[in-house]
């Protein structure tokens, strides 16, 4: 089975909460549901599919192009994830171990999920707030994996697609340069969800 380490760093506090409410430790299933939502939006602007976890009807072998990977009822997630905070307190490794067979183009996939999140985006929860869960990749062992057109056209199901979940092909990004310039832009546009005045 392949494993593959993507070394990263946390920029600012990246929040996995228990079931108190509190921040103590850093938990996989807060960094996996997080690596989900942004491989579902990717999945849904490339024109895959992704359902609603709230109201699906994937399982087993009639699911989605996100569930094909992080798995659904009846059907097992094809990877484990561990999670190692370095004694830094910054540097983070994350784990991809092969549970079952993947496809080069799933990699791919995770690839750049993992590079959206790092040069757009956040991880973990409380990630509207602005101050918690951004990060920058140090080492990404998944690099080796492309997206290549022709594999992607023939991986990706192609459904009818959601309006209202996430889709990359509806987003507006900006670097992740600083919090400041984050906060600044949500303040100036109103329109934004979660947007805070």
């Amino acid at each position: 089975m392949n494993k593959y380490t993507v070394k990263i760093k946390a920029l600012t506090p990246i929040w996995t909460g228990n079931a108190d409410r509190k921040n103590t430790t850093l938990r996989e299933t807060g960094i996996i549901g997080s690596i989900r939502w942004w491989y579902e939006a990717l999945i849904r602007g490339l024109g895959g599919t992704a359902c609603d976890p709230t109201n699906t009807n994937c399982n087993g072998d009639n699911h989605c192009d996100a569930c094909e990977l992080f798995g659904c009822t009846g059907w097992a997630r094809k990877f484990r994830l561990e999670v190692e905070k370095k004694n830094d307190n910054e540097t983070i490794d994350l784990r991809f171990i092969e549970m079952r067979e993947m496809k080069n183009i799933e990699w791919a996939l995770l690839n750049k999920t993992i590079k959206i999140i790092s040069d757009y985006g956040a991880i973990g929860g409380k990630i509207a707030e602005a101050e918690y869960g951004i990060i920058k990749i140090e080492q990404n062992g998944l690099d080796k994996f492309d997206l290549k057109k022709e594999e992607l056209n023939n991986y990706l199901r192609k459904k009818v697609k959601g309006v209202d979940n996430p889709n990359l092909s509806r987003f507006i990004f900006i670097k992740n340069q600083n919090n400041k310039t984050f906060i600044e832009i949500k303040n100036n546009l109103s329109f934004l969800k979660g947007c805070k005045k």
